[in-house]
Parts: structure tokens; sequence; C-alpha cells
């Protein structure tokens, strides 16, 4: 038997929006292109240079109303898997009301703070939780939660392409000084 699709047409243009918020940040002057995933695949989007997965969340509270963040272990396995397996970095991007963040699942850098370190370290709880609103028994599964503070937070740009222009210009102003200065 096979489970309902839950996502709408809606929470795809959420997730894209937040997608471009990320890629922003990787690269505000140049935000690298992003794909999205095929349906059914263990994660939302891509990017080819740098090579990352994203999974992409969007929740109706603000970032600070709980404070610990609650995901599918079944789901975050996966993603770790996929990034060990293929030596590719994996994110977890979630948007709240007020805020956006991210949390690196798994990194190919040994240096970044990441969620498979936590559960290495035994400092993620597991439990079982989910939505029970749908009457879905599957929405009730092993669960992985953290502190939300483990999250890199950041405001919404509202404006990405203004933004975008903006620091182009600023580069643009910094080189010229630059060249100006040693001649």
């Amino acid at each position: 038997m096979s489970r309902p699709i839950y996502q709408t047409a809606h929470d795809l243009t959420n997730q894209e929006g937040l997608i471009k918020q990320a890629v922003f940040r990787l690269n505000p002057i140049s935000p690298p292109p992003y794909a999205r995933a095929a349906d059914l695949s263990p994660y939302d989007y891509s990017t080819e240079y740098p090579p990352i997965v994203f999974e992409v969340k969007k929740r109706k509270i603000s970032h600070s109303q709980y404070e610990t963040y609650l995901v599918s272990a079944n789901k975050i396995d996966s993603l770790i898997a996929l990034g060990r397996e293929n030596g590719i970095s994996v994110v977890l991007v979630v948007g709240w009301t007020d805020a956006w963040g991210w949390m690196p699942l798994y990194s190919i850098n040994p240096e970044v703070d990441t969620l498979e370190v936590m559960l290495s370290k035994g400092e993620v709880g597991v439990s079982n939780w989910g939505r029970t609103d749908r009457n879905d028994p599957y929405d009730v599964e092993r669960s992985y939660e953290w502190p939300i503070k483990e999250f890199l937070i950041y405001p919404y740009v509202e404006d990405l392409e203004r933004e975008q222009f903006r620091m182009e210009e600023a580069a643009f102003d910094a080189a010229y000084e630059e060249r100006e200065l040693t001649g």
C-alpha cells in the first residue's frame, strides 16, 4: 500500500524560496545554480558546484518557539548515507516564520560540525514522534531531536536580486579602490 502524498504546490513554492536563500548565502554575488530533485528522491534540491544536496522544510512557527528541532530519523539516516556514499555534503534547510537556518547533516570537510558528528557523540535525542492530526499511523516514527541553537540562523533577504546587485556593486567598488591604491 502506498502512502498519500501530502506535499502541495504551495509547499513546493515555499521550498523554492528557501533554496534561493540558501544558495544566495553560499555565494551572494553569483549564487550557484540548483536543481529540484525527482519526486520520491531522498532529498529536495542539489547544486553541482559546490556538490551539495539539500533537504528543505518550511515551518509555520517562529524559530524561537521551541528549543529543539524534531525530524524523521529515517530521513536523516538516508541523507547522511547518501552523502557518505557519494562524497557530497548534505544540508538541512529549515524556514520558520521569522528566520531560516541550515544544519549540515554530513560534510566532506571533517572540520565542519555536522549532525552526523553530534549523533556519534550522543548529542541528539531519539524518540517516537510525529503528526497525529492526519490520522496516518506512519506519521509517528523514530525521530531525532537536537537544539535549534545548533542551526546557523539567518534573517530572510527580502529582495534577493536587489541584494545580489548591491553586493556586485560593492565588490566592483572595492576592486576599483584597490586598483587605484596599488596603481
